[in-house]
């Protein structure tokens, strides 16, 4: 290894290596989507929990009825968000869970 290799550059390959890059990534996607829904509504913490992304859907699993109700309302922009600004190529759908 040399003294120049960046974090960047070596953890995908051990990722890969040990068939950890998938994990790796739904990981990734379900935080990102928490930050978002925790910046966008913070009065909803707690009530909004993304639980995991497979096979392109992104499960969020809400309290009641109305933490679903406003979280549908937020979909559009989550989407979005995960898809431009966070280069998730894999999404295809986002599912409400009620817990």
């Amino acid at each position: 290894m040399h003294a120049m290799d960046h974090v960047s550059r070596i953890l995908p390959k051990a990722l890969r290596r040990r068939g950890l890059q998938g994990e790796a990534g739904a990981s990734h996607v379900t935080y990102r989507a928490k930050l978002w829904l925790l910046e966008k509504r913070p009065d909803l913490q707690g009530e909004l929990r993304p639980l995991r992304f497979k096979d392109g859907t992104l499960v969020i699993g809400c309290a009641h009825a109305v933490a679903a109700q406003e979280c549908q309302a937020l979909l559009p922009g989550l989407e979005s968000h995960l898809r431009d600004e966070c280069g998730c190529k894999d999404l295809r759908s986002i599912r409400l869970l009620r817990l």
